[in-house]
């Protein structure tokens, strides 16, 4: 998801691209594309499309693919302070083929930059610095394996650049934050059809000696696609309120104790005797009953909460229900519409969901989603794919089991791929040294999330 700056005639026009499946935070983006989901109770586009008013952008247009009527209906019914026009983008193009399908759209130097992540990172300053044909915006990272990085020559330029670089490969901690500007003239260096800026054009250029630069640049930046960032996107939306916020209509118990910094939506009610904890996030409309505690979990809007529940550093997602004394562990997921009946436990790092019941005293762990045949399943495009059958069979299925439900621990991962934990860890071991899965925080992920650029990757890396 990327949005593009044009300058042309002293107006600024953004184009933000929206359509990526969102598979690391499955089981919320089944029912909810990712610029859909909420960072402080505001869609991500919202903050990015605020984002781009506040550097003086003077209009965007969305491109859509994946559940983009949703999109399209929340444009619609907005109120932003800039213009913005939605676009479905029929097939997926990458991110340079979306730039390049609307260049018609483009009659200057223009910028792009990721529209998954929530930042502070300072637009109009990366404009001011733009030279050569592109310029990438840096910044200094621990673990530059999950990112694009880039050595500088003493002026700036571009001297190498590699994207999710693998095992011994690490020759910077200058991870690209995905914010680029450009002259009008890169259009011509984008092919028709899929292209990808960091797989393809940037290494293209750099092979034929144009003048690309980097600007390395501080600020807060975390691209929302993971768990872990989701949950640190939030906390970080929620690091200006010192006294926390509640929102209209909202009725909390004068027994509740509230620990800033959280949010409390429109229309939310909150029982006697709740804990609320700090860097949580309670969503519109959502029922908190009495004596339940919430510590840093972000529920999603008109969720609902027995009394007796805890919930600690978890994603619940919108119309999920909880009976009473349920319990849900840290970095546990709930989809949408799910009901959690009492006394039942969701285990940490656990999937559940969407639309799924969970009996009374069950104990969930690992991956709970038996209703994801009536949905459009993204596994199955990778046995399709002719380069992945050079995988081993176990490997390949580790593989399509995280591609369908995201982020999942070693344990979890066993149980839904039915590999066995012996032979599982071997095939982590080796997928994760061929650089097509990585890890973090006791997590294991594709390095992308789409099964065409994975398949664009393994074929330029790996095999």
């Amino acid at each position: 998801m990327f949005f593009i700056l044009s300058c042309g005639k002293g107006l600024v026009k953004a184009v933000i691209l929206a359509g990526g499946l969102g598979t690391r935070l499955r089981p919320l983006t089944y029912t909810v594309p990712k610029p859909m989901l909420p960072v402080a109770n505001k869609p991500i586009l919202d903050h990015i499309i605020e984002r781009l008013a506040g550097a003086g952008i003077d209009g965007a247009i969305v491109t859509t693919n994946y559940l983009a009527k949703q999109i399209d209906e929340h444009v619609k019914k907005a109120n932003y302070k800039i213009p913005v026009e939605v676009v479905e983008e029929t097939v997926p193009l990458g991110t340079a083929g979306a730039v390049r399908n609307v260049r018609w759209k483009l009659d200057s130097d223009f910028l792009v930059t990721q529209g998954d992540i929530i930042s502070s990172i300072d637009l109009r300053e990366h404009l001011a610095a733009h030279r050569g044909v592109a310029t990438i915006s840096l910044t200094k990272v621990e673990n530059p394996s999950a990112y694009g990085i880039a050595e500088l020559e003493e002026d700036g330029r571009v001297k190498r650049f590699l994207e999710k670089p693998g095992t011994g490969e690490c020759f910077s901690n200058l991870a690209n934050t995905g914010t680029y500007s450009f002259s009008h003239e890169i259009l011509d260096f984008i092919p028709d059809g899929r292209c990808d800026f960091s797989l393809d054009v940037f290494p293209s250029l750099l092979e034929q000696k144009k003048p690309v630069y980097g600007v390395a640049q501080e600020g807060y930046w975390k691209d929302v696609g993971s768990i872990a960032n989701y949950l640190s996107g939030n906390r970080y939306m929620l690091g200006g309120l010192a006294s926390g916020q509640t929102g209209e209509k909202a009725f909390v118990s004068r027994n509740a104790k509230l620990i800033p910094p959280f949010i409390i939506g429109d229309g939310a009610q909150v029982g006697a005797d709740v804990l609320i904890g700090p860097n949580t996030v309670i969503g519109n409309n959502c029922q908190v009953g009495s004596g339940s505690e919430i510590t840093g979990a972000i529920l999603h809007d008109s969720v609902k909460l027995g009394s007796g529940c805890k919930v600690e550093s978890c994603i619940i997602g919108d119309k999920s229900e909880l009976g009473e004394g349920v319990f849900v562990a840290s970095r546990a997921i709930i989809g949408s519409g799910c009901i959690i009946e009492r006394k039942a436990s969701v285990a940490s790092g656990s999937v559940v969901g969407p639309i799924v019941k969970v009996q009374a005293s069950t104990q969930v762990s690992g991956v709970l989603s038996p209703n994801i045949e009536k949905i459009e399943r993204v596994s199955s495009i990778l046995d399709k794919i002719p380069v992945f059958k050079k995988l081993e069979r176990d490997e390949l299925q580790v593989c399509m089991t995280l591609v369908e439900f995201g982020e999942l621990g070693s344990e979890a991962l066993s149980k839904v791929s039915k590999v066995p934990k012996e032979q599982l860890d071997r095939s982590l071991t080796k997928l994760e040294k061929m650089g097509i899965i990585s890890s973090g925080e006791g997590n294991f992920s594709m390095r992308y999330e789409d099964p065409e650029t994975i398949y664009d990757w393994i074929k330029r890396r790996v095999l």
